[in-house]
């Protein structure tokens, strides 16, 4: 057994104790108490480790449920064109990657989370989800693994059109192109299912992850109503067989959704991607109607910073809601701290209510909620016994965090992820004096560097690495 010892001590528990001078006690893999730190050193005196001291505040691993694989050695790439920024990373996630590009992203988004205090996490497989090339998914999984972050893999059909083209390289360092139909896409997802969902003692996940719940309208933002007319046959058999799929494997399901989206496809509640194995992302324009389906279905929602989402209509309504970084690209970090905070300035901007989201709030949408949206709340999300030993220990003696006091509004409000001193993941150490355990730092990032800048080159991206945008006050391209 060992103890963490925090001078604060943020549960997260049912009842949202903070224990001054607190501890957890570990058997294992999992906590067997939480308490006041003297009482648990009196009646566990045989237990001679002990983790952090009266500098550190001890709270729940934090849980991002949306971010994307690939992303991290995409940082910034076309990030000054929104205009084309997706539709040039789809196309080239799904014509010039390799598994060692997965493989470098994964151990390089892996060590980002870690050291930012995040112990859980979902990775959609690129932009729109890539799940032909299962051989992929293993390299992210094993990139993952390394660095001992629990994963939650978030992959599955990619959208309309069908068949969907594809490359991959062959042997001979060429590539090899092929078209893709949505049951090729749900096959290659069972498989990638059957082979790592619920592996490293359940650390390693698979939700089945359509690129959005309706494959007939655009994808990337708000339909409007005339778009938003009519289900289509092909949106029913989208959904049909998703949530067939997720049913006959015992997987949850993840997916994006915007205004419109939810309305059309409760035309027909039997084929609708939604329901409490459901999170759905993003979720901007949607109107009350399409919050009221939301609650009554028990769909979950997760939420990037953006002001684009009334987020306390949602909550009103009782929709569970967890804040995500949908990092890492092109411009959103993984720091969950501070899209926390981000997700609140939009909010308040969007009102003009100051109160809005005070920071408990906050903190239990990264944490207890977020658990709650893929079906964990059970094992982690809170410091409680019989919980996975997830934890983060954050250094408070520090210039931005003295005076020591209000520590949830300290957290939410002025620590960043730069603060995270010690990670835990299932009881063991990943993360000491910020620096991984686990893996070499230097060689990840060189690793990433050259596999980045061999891509770059791949892909022909190269022209998007533009100028800063010197003495222009508005972006201009010629």
């Amino acid at each position: 057994m060992r103890i963490v010892r925090g001078g604060t001590v943020v549960t997260m528990d049912a009842e949202r104790r903070v224990i001054e001078d607190g501890a957890v006690l570990l058997e294992g893999t999992t906590i067997r108490e939480v308490g006041d730190y003297s009482e648990l050193r009196s009646r566990y005196p045989e237990v001679q480790e002990v983790i952090g001291n009266e500098r550190t505040a001890v709270l729940p691993g934090l849980i991002d449920v949306h971010g994307h694989a690939g992303h991290s050695l995409m940082k910034t790439v076309a990030s000054d064109r929104p205009d084309v920024w997706m539709d040039l990373l789809t196309t080239f996630y799904f014509t010039r990657t390799d598994e060692q590009f997965w493989y470098a992203d994964a151990r390089l988004s892996a060590l980002d989370r870690l050291r930012q205090g995040v112990t859980t996490s979902m990775s959609v497989m690129g932009s729109r989800p890539r799940v032909d090339e299962p051989g992929f998914i293993r390299a992210h999984a094993a990139g993952y693994a390394e660095v001992g972050v629990a994963d939650i893999i978030g992959t599955g059909p990619s959208g309309a059109p069908y068949p969907h083209p594809v490359e991959s390289r062959d042997a001979g360092a060429g590539w090899r192109k092929k078209m893709v139909s949505l049951q090729d896409m749900l096959e290659a997802a069972e498989q990638v299912i059957s082979e790592l969902h619920g592996t490293r003692g359940g650390l390693t996940q698979v939700f089945l992850t359509p690129f959005t719940i309706l494959p007939s309208l655009f994808g990337s933002g708000p339909s409007t109503p005339y778009a938003a007319q009519r289900l289509t046959e092909s949106d029913r058999r989208h959904g049909a067989a998703v949530l067939e799929l997720a049913a006959r494997t015992g997987t949850r399901i993840h997916s994006d959704a915007f205004g419109g989206h939810i309305r059309l496809a409760m035309q027909d509640p039997e084929t609708a991607i939604l329901g409490p194995q459901v999170h759905l992302q993003h979720c901007v324009g949607i109107d009350e109607e399409e919050i009221v389906h939301l609650a009554s279905t028990g769909t979950h929602v997760s939420h990037a910073p953006g002001g684009g989402l009334n987020v306390a209509a949602l909550l009103a309504q009782g929709v569970n809601v967890a804040l995500t970084t949908d990092g890492a690209a092109p411009l959103r970090p993984f720091d969950l701290l501070l899209a926390a905070r981000t997700a609140r300035e939009a909010q308040v901007v969007r009102t003009g209510d100051r109160y809005l989201l005070p920071p408990g709030k906050l903190l239990e949408m990264i944490t207890i909620d977020a658990a709650r949206a893929v079906g964990m709340q059970d094992e982690i999300g809170s410091l409680e016994p019989g919980k996975r030993a997830d934890l983060v220990l954050i250094d408070t003696a520090q210039p931005h965090l003295t005076p020591w006091w209000m520590p949830v509004h300290r957290l939410m409000y002025q620590a960043t992820g730069a603060d995270v001193h010690t990670v835990l993941v299932a009881g063991e150490v990943l993360l000491d004096d910020g620096c991984a355990v686990r893996v070499d730092e230097q060689e990840v990032i060189d690793l990433a560097q050259e596999q980045a800048s061999r891509a770059l080159v791949d892909g022909g991206l190269e022209q998007h690495l533009a100028d800063p945008g010197w003495k222009q006050v508005r972006r201009v391209f010629c």
